[in-house]
């Protein structure tokens, strides 16, 4: 990409901004490297803004994003360059979320988990699905989702557990925490 860390907060949106000009103006022919960079200075800003947390931002440049990569169609099928439309849809079923914009966050976490060939692929999109579907108080389905991810991970948990279960299940978990290193982030 053109920018990476190197470029300082207000740098990546002017950067970003101009190229989406360009873009639009068709002042400029993309090529496949090119839409892949400009895919992936969206998707710096749209990051960006996000720890700020301007939700509009994020959405604008995620956008954005997803408009120049979803132009190389194989972006999905691509090894080199998948991270970069899940990552784009990732943050803008996020943004979708917290604009309340639901059925839109349950259409995006749709298309990622149907392209995510790993779990670790599917880990945030899940995520923001339960959340969406808690939002909309669709407490049941969030549950059923939940249980099928545990499924997929070879873990056996009943809709309506009793008590027994849980204390079990508690002390396992508690087992596995306990041959985990003290410190997990390396300090």
């Amino acid at each position: 990409c053109l920018l990476k860390s190197s470029c300082s907060e207000q740098n990546v949106f002017e950067v970003a901004d101009h190229m989406n000009r360009a873009l639009q103006c068709r002042a400029v022919k993309l090529g496949r490297r090119d839409l892949i960079d400009l895919s992936e200075t969206n998707l710096i800003a749209g990051k960006r803004a996000q720890r700020a947390l301007d939700v509009t931002a994020v959405f604008h440049y995620g956008s954005r994003a997803l408009k120049s990569i979803r132009q190389i169609s194989s972006a999905w099928f691509d090894a080199n360059h998948r991270h970069v439309i899940s990552d784009v849809l990732n943050l803008l079923a996020r943004a979708s979320l917290q604009l309340g914009e639901l059925d839109r966050c349950h259409q995006i976490t749709a298309e990622i988990l149907e392209h995510s060939q790993k779990l670790e692929e599917k880990r945030e999109a899940s995520l923001t699905k339960i959340l969406a579907y808690s939002a909309q108080s669709r407490h049941e389905e969030a549950l059923d989702f939940s249980l099928s991810l545990l499924r997929e991970m070879n873990l056996r948990v009943p809709r309506t557990p009793s008590g027994l279960h849980v204390l079990g299940r508690l002390l396992r978990v508690r087992k596995l925490l306990n041959r985990l290193p003290k410190s997990l982030d390396g300090h």
